[in-house]
């Protein structure tokens, strides 16, 4: 009965092994000095500006959709795709 599950169990130990070794090369051979410049978030090379947790309104682009919605449902009506 055991026999019939060897290849599952061997291949569950080798994914084990091959997980607990990625993380354990990384952690070994990853880079370990961090400076400013590197944990900086980065968006096309430029600079943040202001705090990224800043609130504002979604109405506009909420309204933008709901008036584009009946069109599409019309021209997909039209079209015959469901």
């Amino acid at each position: 009965m055991l026999s019939s599950y060897s290849g599952v169990l061997i291949m569950l130990v080798l994914a084990v092994l091959t997980a607990v070794g990625m993380v354990t090369l990384t952690s070994v051979l990853g880079p370990k000095k961090a400076f400013p410049a590197k944990n900086e978030p980065f968006a096309c090379g430029k600079s943040p500006i202001g705090d990224g947790r800043q609130r504002f309104s979604v109405k506009l682009l909420r309204n933008k959709q709901h008036r584009k919605l009946p069109r599409l449902l019309f021209l997909r009506k039209l079209s015959g795709s469901s």
